[in-house]
């Protein structure tokens, strides 16, 4: 459940456009701990996308439209990190 909090944190940080901010990059550190130890239910290649992604975010300069593609890039993953935790909770 925390996990799923704090994906939902990130999503709402990223919609209102605060790319200063350094929680979602706490969120990917503590992600990448989390996956390791979950490594046959949960891919840890996804979370390295998502630090990359969120690092880019937050320490590059960029053009509106580049940064609107990162931006999207990184939904994706986490609508992944979404899904991965949800499957947990919810069995279809």
């Amino acid at each position: 459940m925390v996990v799923l909090a704090c994906t939902l944190i990130v999503i709402y940080i990223r919609t209102r456009n605060w790319l200063d901010s350094n929680f979602p990059l706490i969120f990917y550190f503590g992600m990448v701990g989390y996956a390791a130890s979950l490594d046959e239910r949960f891919p840890p290649y996804l979370v390295y996308v998502g630090l990359a992604l969120g690092g880019l975010l937050r320490f590059e300069f960029m053009s509106p439209n580049f940064t609107r593609a990162i931006k999207f890039c990184e939904y994706g993953v986490l609508a992944a990190f979404f899904y991965f935790t949800a499957e947990g909770f919810i069995r279809f």
